[in-house]
């Protein structure tokens, strides 16, 4: 998941270093990668982590996404879930992204395949 939302960082500059139209961006892979990221720097409360107070005249919420998700469970249970989505769904989530990076790779190869035959 954390590999898939970088993917998605790069595809993203890559599309805007070329030019190409922004696409749309998964909100839940975000969600999921910047809670986990202050993880660390959470209040644990009852096997849950949450966002510490919000300090006074902080240019910055490092924990939006903890505060946006109201803490995650960090208990063992039987939930299928980590931020709300299937796990699954949550690893599905992850290699579209890395499919979709992979696909447009693999066209701007052919597509230079070909301009190299047509050059023959």
């Amino acid at each position: 998941m954390w590999a898939a939302y970088q993917v998605e960082r790069w595809r993203d500059r890559l599309d805007k270093e070329r030019g190409n139209p922004p696409r749309q961006k998964d909100k839940a892979l975000q969600l999921a990668r910047n809670a986990l990221e202050h993880l660390d720097e959470a209040a644990l409360v009852d096997d849950r982590a949450v966002a510490p107070p919000k300090e006074d005249g902080a240019k910055s919420d490092r924990f939006w996404s903890l505060r946006k998700l109201e803490g995650i469970d960090i208990g063992i249970t039987d939930d299928t879930t980590f931020c709300g989505i299937e796990r699954s769904d949550l690893h599905l989530r992850a290699l579209e992204v890395v499919r979709t990076i992979e696909n447009d790779l693999a066209e701007e190869l052919l597509d230079q395949y070909a301009e190299l035959l047509r050059g023959s």
